[in-house]
């Protein structure tokens, strides 16, 4: 169903007409499945609602999957570490006593462990898969017709999950005569939503809160305006300062385009100014009796430097050849997602508890690079 308007989805809520929300994997990829996220919890608040949080059987299997398989990375890097840290320092294995126990956890268990935390957490169910006769039919159909979510393409075979799920959750809406919300950046999603009749696509999820929420979304908007205009609060430098507490981390990556292979390493982000594209769009993340959290994206200039590595490898014996290295520094602007809780009664006085800035996956891309950017161009090289 193409929904034209905020109001649209407002008006379904208003007739009861909105069964669920269903979440796909790519929500909790932006999060780098980290569970514990305030953005992914946020949809706690609809727990008792009345309105369903579902996660299609499929989704569960891919997010269990990346998690294992990022648990099994970890404890290897780990086991190799800690085998050449032994070896080189010729300590005795004694003086790490539990490393052994805890390289041996199966990340199988790790990962459906942590994931039904959350679920119990938030509510939420799994969905199992569909499979009558109809859906059979249906799949079928669109697989062999190349109709969404399946493409025109050797990939068609990769979107049986996404069009298992999608089925499954086009029969649920289909039985209940009551929409589903889909909340899914995934182009294939997208599109077969807006064939649907039941199924509603919003790329991100905090746009999905503001509209399941029109009444808290107001509240959020008001705390953003009196944050801006308090004369007792720094409210940009305040938000910088959290910015750059995420950034001090350097736990992000430096991407570039260059035509020599190379490794990179992070050596400076500091986050300059808050940019004027700014918006401050603000969503109630959750609430109790005494206080309110919200998020609201803000866009900030920083300052970054990186260090490149390049090598090219040898064609004959596939060794790699050291080219040399440059440290390269931009400005880029990035959006983050800063989170504020304030007291309740906000209306009286403002008063803010905390100001932090989600923890989620940086990319920051340094454009054009190579081994030679800083040399003189009227030095002969060899």
């Amino acid at each position: 169903m193409a929904i034209a308007a905020q109001s649209d989805i407002t008006k379904l809520l208003e007739n009861s007409k909105v069964y669920a929300i269903a979440i796909d994997t790519c929500i909790f990829h932006q999060k780098n499945y980290d569970f514990s996220s305030l953005y992914l919890n946020s949809i706690a608040q609809f727990k008792d609602s009345g309105i369903e949080i579902i996660i299609p059987e499929f989704v569960y299997g891919e997010i269990i999957s990346h998690v294992k398989d990022e648990a099994e990375e970890t404890q290897r890097t780990l086991k190799k570490a800690i085998g050449s840290y032994l070896s080189r320092w010729q300590v005795e294995k004694e003086i790490l006593p539990n490393y052994k126990s805890s390289l041996s956890k199966n990340p199988q268990k790790l990962a459906e462990h942590q994931f039904e935390i959350f679920l119990e957490g938030v509510g939420a169910r799994i969905l199992p898969t569909n499979l009558n006769k109809k859906c059979s039919r249906e799949l079928a159909k669109r697989y062999f017709g190349s109709r969404v979510p399946f493409e025109k393409s050797d990939r068609k075979k990769h979107e049986f999950p996404d069009a298992l799920s999608l089925l499954s959750l086009e029969h649920i809406a289909r039985a209940k005569e009551k929409n589903i919300i889909c909340v899914s950046s995934d182009k294939g999603w997208s599109q077969y939503c807006n064939d649907s009749k039941w199924l509603i696509c919003i790329e991100d999820l905090r746009e999905a809160l503001s509209c399941l929420n029109l009444t808290l979304q107001k509240v959020a908007l008001e705390i953003v305006r009196q944050l801006k205009n308090s004369k007792d609060i720094d409210f940009g430098g305040d938000i910088l300062e959290a910015i750059q507490e995420r950034l001090d981390d350097l736990d992000f990556y430096a991407d570039a385009v260059s035509p020599f292979q190379y490794e990179s390493e992070m050596l400076e982000a500091v986050a300059e100014e808050i940019s004027a594209k700014s918006e401050y769009s603000a969503t109630v993340m959750k609430s109790n009796e005494k206080t309110i959290t919200i998020s609201m994206g803000v866009t900030a200039a920083i300052r970054c430097a990186a260090k490149f590595c390049f090598y090219v490898q040898d064609s004959i014996d596939r060794d790699e050849l050291y080219l040399g290295e440059e440290e390269v520094e931009r400005e880029i602007e990035i959006e983050f997602d800063v989170v504020v809780t304030v007291d309740r009664n906000f209306e009286s006085r403002l008063v803010v508890y905390d100001l932090s800035v989600e923890k989620s996956p940086i990319e920051l891309n340094f454009g054009y690079v190579d081994p030679y950017m800083n040399e003189n161009p009227n030095l002969e090289r060899y």
